[in-house]
């Protein structure tokens, strides 16, 4: 019953850092897309093809390193 978003929330808490996350998900609702969308988090639908999934992880790398 916690979502991935849930999750997030909690590890950031615990850390007190920004930790980087991203959602993959199966569910393709416009609904779940925006939740995604306000938290700030990056989304990728399932099944996530290795290419969007290695730009995706190079993109939030890269606006770590430029923080």
């Amino acid at each position: 019953g916690v979502t991935g978003l849930e999750v997030i929330d909690a590890l950031r808490q615990r850390s007190g850092a920004e930790l980087p996350a991203a959602i993959l998900t199966a569910d393709h609702t416009d609904e779940v897309a925006e939740e995604v969308r306000r938290a700030g988090h990056a989304l990728l639908n399932k099944p996530v093809k290795p290419a969007a999934l290695r730009a995706l992880i190079n993109r939030i790398l890269s606006r770590r390193a430029a923080a």
